[in-house]
């Protein structure tokens, strides 16, 4: 979890734009490959309560954000599926 803290501090309190963009993609890999360890990390550094303060509510809203993110895309994929007919339903029209 200590290269997970590593991320969030650089995340955000780096002045260097630059050196913050890499530690975001970094964030947003780590989340993308590995989304179990992502959220407990998320969850462990928000309860642990001999971090600072600060670290902890940005571990929230990293973790706010990110499950905002998954259902906004959720809600989009399936709009798409109705949009498209839903290929199950359509399926199962055929069957019959």
């Amino acid at each position: 979890m200590s290269n997970f803290l590593e991320l969030l501090k650089v995340t955000s309190g780096e002045a260097n734009n630059e050196l913050r963009k890499q530690y975001e993609n970094k964030l947003l890999s780590y989340r993308q490959q590995d989304p179990t360890n992502f959220l407990r990390d998320c969850v462990n550094t928000f309860n642990d309560s001999s971090l600072d303060t600060g670290l902890r509510q940005v571990a929230a809203q990293v973790l706010k954000i990110s499950l905002a993110s998954e259902i906004v895309a959720a809600a989009h994929q399936r709009r798409q599926t109705r949009a498209s007919g839903g290929t199950r339903s359509a399926e199962r029209s055929a069957k019959r």
